[in-house]
């Protein structure tokens, strides 16, 4: 469960968040920070010295203020209705129709929003996701009409004006990650956005506006497009952010009866966090009655925390009903993080020219996250480790065996991910028919097997060995479209055909991952998968191991309530309060926790 301190460190040596340039977070980083974070405690502490009462509150708030009335799905969409008619002045929103909608397609197109959901082979639907996201796109759609252009609404932020009814939520990103932290980060951004009926809100150098959709129909998400301040990019975000540590400072005066409430008007979550998320009081009903009294929220990290949403108790039952499945992170991603046409025009070349008609298909990522270095310290391991557990468990074919030794030596796993491909053909009733059935069920299947990966190793592996020793009764196709040996970060090109590789891979009939990557991680989401992991650990005896679950794992999270208001909660362990959470895998995340989703994929 909790690691001890010292373990803990080295934890966080290893689970970079992965995206993350690791020069950028390193043990000795993580002890600078802490040490200068007692500082600052101690220095603040003397300077606004706190009472007791900061921590045993004097001044109890009624329960029902504390806790939101959102206790199901028609409540939440009548508060997001709610939200609107505070903009609107009082009346519904119009519906977004004739020539107004004609000319926003035309300056947004978007193609894979028709054509991408016909390729997953998982056809999700959520009827009350689907309600809830069209209510909140009309929200989205009237505040940023009232208040303007794009410009327009970086004007209003910084004359801080608060006259437009609306509340924001800005999804903030670091500087040096990569595509994965960036998707994972701002979908639980957007979730908590829906949530709490703020407007969601991308910077322009996050870059991911410049290869996903915009996903409110009739609104944008761009924000700062001349990047004049944005926190991370600018030296004098202060001017226009507060911190986490006076909004803090604020409720425990506000608890303790010395004023009336949070007078921060602009507030940035967590800048510059470490751990690159959220902290801890975040998911805590009080601080959340505070935080919807602020119109401006900067939250600030690269890593996936949607699951803890499902822990905050004003939240879980709207949650719980909205996804009964778990299936959050599909339905966030299918719904809100659909490509450009540049992005789709690339996948669907790929599919047509190499996916469209194989029996099945195979994905494989592959990550050394220490680049080079650690790319030929254990390549030939992970391809030794890959091959054995893709033949151990019937997924690709031996060399030069037989269809019919691949079903003898593993008959189950045979008959399930090949002969579901066969079409069960009726009893002949002439000697055509039965050569026809014979032909069809003893014709050469075809795999294809997509590899995703800076580098071209277990493609040249593979290709050798199924070109030389082709299995006699299937052909097996091997395709990698890029091999750049090492990542760039903020570069938009490289976001692009990144997520051109993670939707590719979401086409898989069966996934290999690699342990800690957000990359998988969005391609299994994505494509609704329950993925395999690639074992890396060298000391291991296993070569890989199916996941729990499709959702990918909440790396680094805290794993008791510290909710110092929230009596009930404070100090429990989440996972004893919350069922459908768990550890994640120790060969994925050894510090992690994730949703344990009810639809698990049979690839």
């Amino acid at each position: 469960m909790i690691a001890q301190p010292a373990g803990f460190l080295q934890r966080m040596k290893k689970l970079l968040p992965p995206g993350v340039h690791s020069k950028y977070i390193s043990v000795r980083t993580i002890c600078v920070a802490a040490i200068l974070g007692v500082g600052l405690i101690i220095v603040v502490g003397c300077i606004f010295p706190l009472t007791s009462s900061s921590v045993q509150p004097s001044v109890e708030l009624p329960y029902e203020v504390l806790h939101p009335s959102i206790v199901d799905v028609s409540t939440l969409v009548e508060a997001i209705r709610n939200a609107t008619r505070r903009v609107t002045g009082g009346v519904d929103a119009p519906e977004f129709t004739g020539t107004a909608r004609d000319l926003w397609y035309q300056k947004n197109p978007c193609k894979s929003r028709e054509h991408l959901p016909q390729l997953w082979k998982d056809t999700l639907q959520n009827r009350k996701w689907e309600k809830v996201f069209k209510e909140y796109s009309k929200l989205h759609r009237e505040c940023t009409q009232r208040i303007g252009t794009v410009a327009n609404m970086s004007e209003y932020f910084l004359s801080q004006r608060n006259d437009s009814g609306c509340k924001f939520l800005v999804g903030g990103i670091p500087p040096k990650a990569g595509l994965g932290n960036k998707v994972l980060s701002m979908i639980s951004g957007l979730m908590y956005a829906i949530l709490t009926q703020r407007v969601f809100l991308v910077p322009a150098e996050t870059l991911v506006p410049g290869i996903m959709c915009e996903p409110f129909e009739g609104s944008s998400w761009l924000f700062d497009p001349e990047k004049k301040f944005t926190p991370q990019y600018v030296s004098d975000y202060q001017k226009y952010w507060s911190n986490s540590a006076l909004f803090y400072m604020e409720v425990g005066d506000a608890r303790s009866g010395k004023t009336s409430g949070t007078s921060t008007s602009l507030y940035t979550l967590s800048p510059n966090d470490f751990t690159c998320q959220p902290g801890a009081r975040f998911f805590c009903d009080t601080e959340q009655f505070y935080l919807s009294r602020i119109p401006w929220l900067y939250v600030d990290g690269c890593i996936y925390y949607l699951p803890k949403l499902f822990i905050i108790p004003s939240f879980n039952p709207v949650l719980e009903e909205l996804f009964p499945d778990r299936m959050a992170l599909t339905h966030l991603l299918r719904t809100s993080m659909l490509p450009s046409d540049e992005v789709w025009r690339r996948i669907e070349q790929i599919y047509n020219v190499y996916l469209r008609h194989p029996d099945r298909r195979v994905g494989f990522q592959v990550r050394y996250r220490d680049g080079e270095k650690e790319y030929n310290r254990s390549h030939a391991m992970v391809i030794e480790r890959v091959m054995k557990c893709a033949l151990d468990h019937g997924i690709l074919p031996e060399p030069g065996a037989t269809a019919t030794a691949i079903a003898e030596s593993h008959p189950q796993t045979f008959r399930k991910n090949i002969s579901n491909r066969i079409v069960n053909l009726p009893p002949a009733e002439s000697p055509e028919q039965a050569a026809a059935a014979v032909e069809e069920n003893t014709r050469r299947s075809h795999t294809v097997v997509f590899i995703a990966s800076l580098f071209p190793s277990l493609h040249g592996f593979l290709s050798e060995r199924y070109t030389r020793n082709p299995p006699a009764k299937e052909d097996v196709s091997i395709i990698q479209v890029t091999h750049g040996s090492l990542q760039h970060f903020n570069d938009i090109e490289e976001d692009r055909q990144a997520l051109t590789e993670m939707i590719t891979l979401s086409f898989s009939d069966v996934l290999f991952v690699t342990p800690l990557s957000t990359f998988g991680g969005v391609a299994q989401g994505y494509g609704a998968i329950t993925p395999w992991f690639i074992d890396i650990r060298p000391e291991s005896k296993e070569t890989c191991s199916r996941a729990q679950t499709v959702d990918t794992c909440y790396q680094l999270p805290v794993f008791k309530f510290q909710c110092p208001y929230d009596a009930n909660l404070n100090n429990q362990w989440i996972l004893a309060k919350v069922p459908y959470l768990k550890d994640c895998l120790p060969i994925d995340v050894p510090y992690g926790i994730q949703l344990i989703t009810s639809r698990n994929s049979t690839g």
